[in-house]
């Protein structure tokens, strides 16, 4: 009789570990399945922002909308390799349905519009239209969710309906696969530009002028900063700058060249030409040229400035 009260009480004791581990395990598994609907809900918010922006944001932003969406779809799906228990299969099939199925329809449009930015082919259409079906087959499979949990004990998580095509906007054509495949390939703004400009300052500045040519102050060299913007929305690499000094009085010119590796869309950049020994009373032209590969704007790829250097004392 002290033997089987023994194993009754062992026993009693297993089951109500194994409920309170299988408990724990249900109430982790919720939390984490909140934290993968708040950020598929946020990498939905990004691909509207990003439909919604097509012919009014510049390249920059529209690729960093995708890229925030990609991150936050990626995140989520990562986030649901958990123990899973009895009580919670069907919600983690669903949830997990959900998740993967959205980050491949993310993907798929992630890489046909970035694609687009650089080439449209006949396809594009057709693929923006899968990556929808496959965001809408994720839309299906959270509501799946949502009702397997309908009624469920889920602790202090809550869950909200989350879609990525969603029918709630203002404009009915957003999620058209035409209609973004359209709008992307008559889009200014989305379409490559190459352009740079330059502008240049001497060290020392002008003291003064005479007749209207700035003087320098008398200094054993002067230095020539060259400030270099990428005013296009492309990757700029191997930017070569070049700063011509002209003689007037020798009638005769020296070229001075260096080069920028990289430079992003819409950062800027100074190259300095140091050291150039002008002679005092003399007339100078100082000519900076930046140049690039295809450039959309070249009237603003050149800066010049006559300059007298003032005699010492």
């Amino acid at each position: 009789m002290i033997i089987l009260t023994v194993a009754a009480v062992i026993a009693l004791i297993g089951y109500l570990v194994s409920r309170d581990t299988e408990q724990r395990t249900a109430s982790e598994f919720y939390v984490t399945a909140e934290s993968v609907a708040r950020l598929h809900a946020e990498a939905a918010d990004e691909l509207e922002g990003a439909l919604a922006a097509i012919g009014i944001a510049s390249r920059p932003d529209f690729e960093a909308r995708l890229e925030r969406m990609m991150a936050k779809a990626t995140e989520a799906d990562g986030l649901l390799d958990v123990d899973v228990v009895p009580s919670i299969a069907a919600a983690y099939g669903s949830i997990t349905t959900a998740s993967s199925v959205w980050l491949e329809g993310v993907n798929q449009l992630e890489a046909t519009m970035t694609g687009m930015l650089e080439a449209s082919s006949d396809g594009d259409t057709a693929r923006i239209r899968m990556g929808m079906d496959l965001l809408r087959a994720g839309d299906a499979a959270y509501r799946t969710f949502l009702s397997t949990i309908e009624g469920v004990d889920t602790g202090a998580t809550s869950f909200e309906p989350v879609a990525y095509v969603r029918t709630d906007v203002q404009d009915p054509l957003l999620y058209d696969p035409l209609t973004i495949s359209i709008r992307i390939q008559t889009s200014y703004d989305l379409a490559p530009h190459h352009n740079v400009s330059v502008r240049g300052q001497t060290d020392p500045e002008p003291v003064g002028d005479r007749a209207g040519i700035p003087l320098l102050p008398f200094t054993d060299s002067v230095t020539v900063q060259a400030i270099v913007t990428n005013d296009g929305n492309e990757l700029e690499t191997g930017v070569t700058v070049e700063l011509t000094v002209f003689d007037g009085e020798l009638n005769t010119s020296e070229t001075f060249t260096e080069t920028i590796a990289e430079l992003p869309a819409g950062g800027s950049t100074s190259v300095g030409f140091f050291g150039l020994p002008l002679v005092p009373e003399r007339l100078y032209q100082l000519t900076l040229t930046a140049t690039i590969a295809d450039d959309s704007m070249p009237n603003d790829n050149t800066w010049l400035m006559t300059v007298i250097q003032n005699e010492a004392g």
